[in-house]
Formats: C-alpha cells, sequence, structure tokens
C-alpha cells in the first residue's frame, strides 16, 4: 500500500512540474539560483544548486557535476521540495505569460495602425543597430527584447550581456539586424522596458550592497506599476533582492484595515488561530503591545511597521529565535545599513517599484545598406 502511495504522489508531482516545467526530461533550474531538479520517469530530484562551481548537493550534502547522476530523496523532503520547486516554475509561467501580454500592449499602443514615419525609409534598406547603456547599472530585460525581436519578420539580436550582468556607462548591450523600418519602429518599446527593468534592479542591488556584510535580506512589496507586478518582481531578484509575496493569492498578510475591520486585533488572532493558520500568516503590528499579543498566539511572521530603530531593538528581545521580522517603513539608503545590522532581517523597500529611475539607454544605427528585391 505504501509503495503505490508513493508512486501515486511522484506520478501527481512529475504531472506539475511538466505543466509548469518547459524543459521537460531535462535538469531544470530555478531562476533564484537556489535548486535544480531532475526529472526522469521514475521520480523527482531536488538538490540545492551552486552557481559559481556548477555543482548540484542533496540533502546528504552529498557533492556531485550536474551531468549523468541522480539522487532522491525520502519521500518527505523529496515532497516538500519538489513543492517548491513547483512554486518557482508557477512564477516563471506567470512571468512569461505577463511578457508575452505586455509586449503586444506596448507594441499596438506605439505603432497602431502603422509607424508612420516608416514610409520615408527604403524599403528594402537594412541596418545594424547597436543599443548602448548611457549610465553604469545592473542589466535587467533580455527575455522582453528577444520576445519582442522574436514578433518581427527580419530582425535578429546578438547579445553582449545577460540579465544580472554589472554593465559601465557606454557599454554596448546588443546589436539588432535587419530590415531598418522594423528596428525603428521598435527602438522605444525595446528600450522602454529595459530602462524600467534595469532601473529596478539597479536601485535593489545598491540597497544589497550596503547591507552585503549582515545576515538581512533585502525585499520588495506590491507596491508595483500596474500589469508589471511579476516583471518588477523579477527585477528585484536580478539585482539581488528576493521577493515578498507575489500577491493576495499566494501568502496572506494582515494589515491595520483587517483589524479595523473586525472587533478587535486580537479577534482577527482568534479566529486565525481557530482555523490553525497562525504559522502560514504574517502579521503587521504597529506597536509593541500588538508585537506582545502576536506573540502571545505564536505568530511566526511579524511585520514591524514603522518601528523606530530602538522599538526594533525592543522587538527582537521580545521574540525567540524563531520568529521571522519584516521591516517596513521608513527604509533608504541612510538607515538600511544600520537596520540591517540588528540582525536577521527582512526588509522591504517599496521605492524598488514604485519610485523609478530609469536607466537612459539609446539606440544608435551604426550600418545600413540596401537590396533589391
Amino acid at each position: 500500500m505504501n509503495g503505490k502511495l508513493e508512486n501515486l504522489k511522484k506520478k501527481i508531482l512529475l504531472f506539475l512540474l511538466k505543466i509548469f516545467s518547459p524543459i521537460l526530461g531535462k535538469q531544470a533550474i530555478s531562476k533564484e539560483n537556489r535548486f535544480a531538479i531532475e526529472l526522469d520517469d521514475e521520480g523527482i530530484s531536488v538538490c540545492k544548486y551552486n552557481q559559481g562551481s556548477k555543482t548540484i548537493t542533496n540533502l546528504h550534502h552529498e557533492e556531485f557535476n550536474l551531468a549523468g547522476k541522480t539522487s532522491l530523496f525520502n519521500e518527505e523532503d523529496q515532497v516538500y521540495y519538489s513543492q517548491k520547486i513547483v512554486h518557482i516554475l508557477k512564477e516563471q509561467k506567470l512571468l512569461e505569460k505577463e511578457i508575452n501580454r505586455n509586449i503586444s500592449i506596448a507594441l499596438k499602443e506605439d505603432i497602431g495602425k502603422g509607424d508612420l514615419t516608416a514610409n520615408f525609409i527604403e524599403k528594402n534598406s537594412l541596418s545594424i543597430a547597436k543599443i548602448f547603456c548611457n549610465e553604469n547599472a545592473i542589466f535587467c530585460g533580455k527575455a522582453w527584447l528577444n520576445k519582442i525581436i522574436k514578433k518581427q519578420k527580419s530582425l535578429k539580436i546578438k547579445w553582449h550581456v545577460k540579465d544580472g550582468d554589472s554593465i559601465q556607462k557606454d557599454h554596448c548591450v546588443c546589436e539588432i539586424s535587419g530590415s531598418t523600418r522594423e528596428i525603428l519602429s521598435i527602438e522605444r518599446v525595446c528600450l522602454n522596458f529595459i530602462q524600467t527593468l534595469s532601473g529596478t534592479s539597479t536601485l535593489t542591488n545598491q540597497f544589497v550592497n550596503i547591507i552585503k556584510k549582515t545576515e538581512s535580506q533585502i525585499y520588495d512589496t506590491r507596491k508595483t506599476i500596474p500589469g508589471m507586478r511579476f516583471s518588477q518582481k523579477y527585477a528585484v531578484k536580478v539585482g539581488g533582492g528576493s521577493n515578498q509575496r507575489l500577491g493576495l493569492f499566494d501568502m496572506a498578510l494582515f494589515k491595520e484595515n483587517h483589524f479595523s475591520a473586525n472587533e478587535t486585533f486580537e479577534t482577527l488572532l482568534k479566529k486565525i488561530k481557530a482555523k490553525n493558520l497562525i504559522n502560514s500568516i504574517q502579521i503587521e503590528v504597529e506597536n509593541l503591545n500588538q508585537l506582545k499579543i502576536a506573540l502571545k498566539y505564536s505568530v511566526k511572521n511579524i511585520l514591524l511597521d514603522n518601528f523606530s530603530h530602538s522599538n526594533i531593538k525592543k522587538a527582537i528581545g521580545m521574540a525567540n529565535k524563531n520568529t521571522i521580522f519584516e521591516i517596513s517603513g521608513n527604509v533608504n539608503k541612510k538607515t538600511v545599513l544600520k537596520i540591517a545590522e540588528l540582525g536577521k532581517l527582512r526588509i522591504s523597500i517599496g521605492s524598488l517599484t514604485k519610485n523609478i529611475q530609469a536607466i537612459d539607454f539609446s539606440m544608435l544605427i551604426e550600418d545600413k545598406k540596401s537590396h533589391a528585391t
């Protein structure tokens, strides 16, 4: 009976992975480079992935090269980590859908029924255009440009960078070749995506570098451009940050207005505890008294909203080592290090995706020629 149950679980997990994984039957490495997974007809192997050494390590700390070997964990570990991989792959699927949707909208709103300037370019003109970055930045947006180019009839792209690369001023990130008309028609849309996404990845990386010698981590929020939630959160990851929840659908965070909709702060906590959800939710607290109540109900994930530096220290002292604290509100480049040095904290910063300083990119046509049809 146990053998049948184990096989059923494997089949279910394989089915889910086949829905979400674009590279079936091969090793699929998550965007975060935290896990690797191998699929075969018999089961699933999930391991930690080391980007530097290109090796994966299973839960028993056996290290081996990516090629060739498969390691199956015990049933409990396999199910747990396989579910994590399913979640990561689902995020990638959501991102891919958003990219396709946003590209279609962007091209339609810019080109509309047709590019009026295209008629002033020779129909058979061919060009090579280069995109340059005009300031230091962390690049992000390769997938967006690839998909834009793929939608054109004649264009090809040659890359000189990848997402996450630190690029210097005047660096050429890519070359686009093909129809001059097509190149000029997509110029602005291409630049708009990479300037926005690179702005988020660059700002995130600046915060990450400020606190890199601490145990704390930089997190984003839901304060994103409408319609670009997954894109901006991807850019945060590219910059070295971490994602808070994707939306209201993947984690419950109860905040001030949720408490106002109930009789008291404690009333809501009682309802949550009655449903046995205390360990799977996050609670926002606005003062030490609310924190004390939250700790009484054994809430493990607590967001400290607009706490002073001294009250953050007091909050940490009130909780046990298993409590996860997220710090939110009035975090900037001048204050973030002082906060991060207080302990192993999650520091969420709305400005990463809200107050966007676009990175300056430009496209220049450097070579052109025409040919007869």
